[in-house]
């Protein structure tokens, strides 16, 4: 997957984005000297499908459904921060 020219999708688009999601550590507190470094710089992969609505200067949002009515409602938005972004493709 690699990334497209962000002008080509429309509004309502599918659209499958491959992002690095963030990584927590869950141990509490930790010295620099105990820290395990190499397994918490493994950020974990991952696929979304949704429909494209927005770009702003900072993310992309997409969201899971959505409602041709007067307003396009939709639900279940998301954004993800655009350094995170590893590919964007649009989907038929």
């Amino acid at each position: 997957m690699k990334k497209i020219n962000l002008k080509q999708l429309k509004q309502w688009d599918k659209v499958e984005i491959n992002w690095l999601d963030a990584v927590k550590n869950t141990g509490g507190w930790s010295s620099l000297d105990d820290f395990n470094w190499k397994s918490h710089y493994n950020a974990m992969p991952h696929n979304i499908i949704g429909y494209y609505i927005n770009e702003c200067v900072d993310g992309i949002t997409v969201c899971h459904a959505y409602a041709v009515d007067n307003n396009y409602s939709f639900d279940g938005a998301f954004t993800i921060p655009k350094g995170c972004i590893l590919g964007i493709k649009k989907l038929k």
